[in-house]
């Protein structure tokens, strides 16, 4: 559904976030993704039945701007 890319900024490293699934905007638990390196959130949303999948990618990865909407 959704593809992301964000620098975390607590280590720096570049992420990958993809959000599958059946969005239910305005329910009531709060979706994160999390670095992979030092655990801190770098995406949330308040919605239900999707899944965030965050991986590492290079930085050239993260300047191409072919590979995401």
């Amino acid at each position: 559904m959704a593809n992301l890319k964000k620098k975390c900024p607590e280590c720096g490293t570049f992420l990958s976030i993809n959000v599958t699934g059946d969005l239910y905007p305005g329910c009531k638990e709060r979706e994160e993704a999390c670095c992979p390196r030092c655990n801190n959130v770098v995406y949330s949303r308040m919605t239900s039945g999707f899944i965030i999948k965050v991986s590492e990618i290079t930085e050239d990865e993260f300047n191409n701007d072919n590979d995401y909407d």
